[in-house]
């Protein structure tokens, strides 16, 4: 039987007992050979072989794939316990020899700078949290080289890697310089770090001010904060198309005579947006900007924004004055874009929502120039046949489509086999049975359309992917960096056990809303996670976000629960294995534990519908 893994001369050794006493396993099979090499006290006869005609290679690469000691299969194989090339020390360059023979062996001259700070900081002997915690330490350096590259750039980290508060420290100093270089020319140019939600921008603001002690400004969609104060004013919100007047001053005026007492919530907020006791923030030298990705990706374009939120604004001057006195004045410089998602990159349109447009297009081949009334009635009447297929569209969202050059979209079909998944693999499955499906795809534009330096931050191979390839297709230089699976970190191990509940409601019969209600109920005890196909989402389930593409049923048993006959059999056979491809990867970081999906991701959620 096997029993222990290691390396000899760069190549795998698997090491195998004789029988069970056998206290010195001595029968190998190395590398690229399939054969076993019997050695030792033992009475075997005949040739052994691995099984399935794989190599000693072969074997190593393939448990580490099922067990997720890796997550790219055409990574490099390494023993479980190795460290890995790319954090061995190497022998600096001091010649054109030395540069040549690096040619040769594939290494890029870039990367290997900017991973410098990561050589030689492992050992052997390390544990899992010495590991991580030399890794979070190297992380800065490595970041400030990308970043001096002065270019966009894109950092691929494993979940917990501490990506965030690596960048926290170097864009305070940073943002002096920044604006030094911008003062010249007259105007405040912020650094602002972007995420998925504005909960999350909320929290990464507390979280830079806390570690640095520098000052933070959440920027909030006007939308959204429009909405939100008149819930609090129990006022019902006006719609975007209900603006006949789409201008600036002209939605401040409707507000203004509708709707009182939000408006003058609105001056409050705006005036107290910038203050922070005597100190004035709108200073791009000393803070940072938190804003949503959507904000950040459209900051250029969004002209409302920029005028409202300036200290100053003057609701008595018109528009024209002000986008003319503004317009250059309120810039981003730098955007750390954390967390990518694919439908941020690239524009995904249904079949039947791609011959609307199409057609829409070609009635008015002038929509551009149309004034925003006619815009609205057309979309109106678009409403009014039910006509608009999918989802809901907003005005801003069907106008924006609008302007889609269409000739500019790539026709593909669904292909479900090319990222298969463990489960769910029935032909009527939620995903199988959209294989076939037409989608229109193209790239955005926005991140090469402005001055903006652009910084993205991912744990995924297939938003990394995309980015790398629209910045391709835009011919825009991007320097990508990922650094390799470190052995000893991933995966971790977590109980889990099969509740009866988890799965889908039947007529006359709650299972999994049930469940849900437990778990709800139980919020005070955050060791509880439910996973099951075709849930509805519960508002105080306490843990981690709600994966994208449900694997499988189960949950984690909690404490005060009874253990029922299976527990038990799962607690006696010790831990129950989530999944062999690993649904999910689990890496702590500086203060709480995170569980995200691994297999969630936006594009392959956009691309199976």
């Amino acid at each position: 039987m096997p029993v222990a893994i290691g390396q000899q001369n760069g190549d795998v050794v698997v090491r195998f007992k004789n029988h069970a006493v056998d206290r010195s396993p001595s029968t190998v099979c190395i590398g690229q050979h399939r054969k076993l090499l019997l050695a030792g006290n033992h009475e075997l006869k005949g040739d052994f072989y691995l099984p399935d005609k794989m190599t000693a290679d072969e074997f190593v690469r393939h448990v580490q794939l099922r067990c997720g000691a890796v997550s790219d299969p055409k990574a490099p194989i390494a023993a479980p316990s190795a460290i890995p090339p790319e954090f061995q020390v190497r022998k600096p360059v001091t010649c054109l020899a030395d540069l040549r023979k690096r040619s040769r062996e594939g290494s890029d001259a870039l990367t290997d700078y900017i991973a410098h700070p990561f050589r030689g900081i492992l050992q052997d002997t390390d544990d899992r949290e010495s590991r991580i915690g030399k890794l979070r330490d190297a992380l800065p350096d490595v970041v400030g080289r990308l970043r001096g590259t002065n270019s966009n750039y894109l950092l691929q980290l494993q979940e917990g890697a501490a990506k965030s508060t690596a960048h926290f420290k170097l864009i305070k100093s940073e943002a002096i310089y920044n604006a030094i270089e911008d003062g010249v020319v007259g105007f405040e140019s912020f650094t602002a770090f972007a995420s998925r939600s504005g909960v999350q921008a909320e929290e990464k603001a507390k979280e830079y001010e806390k570690l640095t002690g520098g000052d933070a400004v959440v920027i909030k969609p006007l939308r959204r904060t429009y909405e939100q104060m008149c819930l609090e004013e129990s006022e019902k919100p006006i719609q975007d198309w209900e603006f006949r007047d789409g201008s600036l001053l002209g939605r401040l005026q409707t507000i203004k005579l509708a709707q009182p007492s939000v408006y003058i919530r609105l001056e409050e907020y705006r005036k107290a947006l910038w203050r922070r006791g005597s100190r004035n923030l709108y200073n791009s030298s000393s803070t940072i900007l938190f804003m949503t990705h959507s904000m950040a990706q459209f900051w250029a374009q969004s002209r409302f924004t920029r005028q409202l939120l300036n200290p100053g604004f003057d609701p008595g001057r018109p528009d024209n004055q002000m986008a003319e006195r503004f317009g250059s004045e309120f810039r981003l410089s730098n955007v750390i874009y954390d967390e990518l998602e694919a439908d941020g990159f690239i524009n995904l349109l249904r079949e039947d929502l791609f011959s609307l447009i199409g057609r829409e297009q070609r009635r008015y081949q002038s929509w551009r120039d149309l004034p925003r009334g006619q815009r609205l009635d057309a979309f109106s009447w678009l409403l009014s046949d039910k006509a608009i297929p999918g989802r809901p569209l907003s005005f801003e969202e069907f106008d924006s489509l609008m302007r889609l050059d269409m000739k500019m979209l790539e026709r593909l079909e669904v292909n479900f086999d090319a990222i298969p998944y463990g489960y769910d693999n029935k032909p009527n499955g939620l995903y199988n049975r959209t294989h076939g499906n037409v989608f229109y795809v193209g790239q955005q534009t926005w991140f090469s359309a402005s001055a903006t330096r652009w910084g993205f931050l991912t744990t995924e191979n297939l938003t990394r992917r995309i980015v790398e390839a629209v910045h391709g297709r835009m011919g825009r230089q991007l320097i990508s960096f990922s650094m390799p699976d470190v052995p000893g970190i991933h995966p971790i191990r977590v109980p889990v056990v099969l509740d009866p509940r988890a799965g889908a409601d039947q007529t006359g019969k709650e299972k999994v809303s049930l469940l849900a209600k437990d778990i709800c109920d139980a919020i005070r005890t955050p060791s509880s996670l439910q996973m099951a196909p075709r849930s509805r989402p519960c508002a105080h389930v306490p843990i981690g976000k709600r994966p994208k593409r449900p694997g499988g049923e189960g949950h984690l048993h909690r404490p005060d629960q009874p253990r029922t006959g299976k527990v038990r059999r799962a607690e006696r056979a010790g831990t129950m294995a989530w999944h062999p491809r690993r649904d999910f990867d689990v890496l702590p970081g500086p203060d709480q534990s995170s569980c995200r999906p691994k297999h969630g991701l936006p594009s392959v959620d956009a691309a199976r519908g």
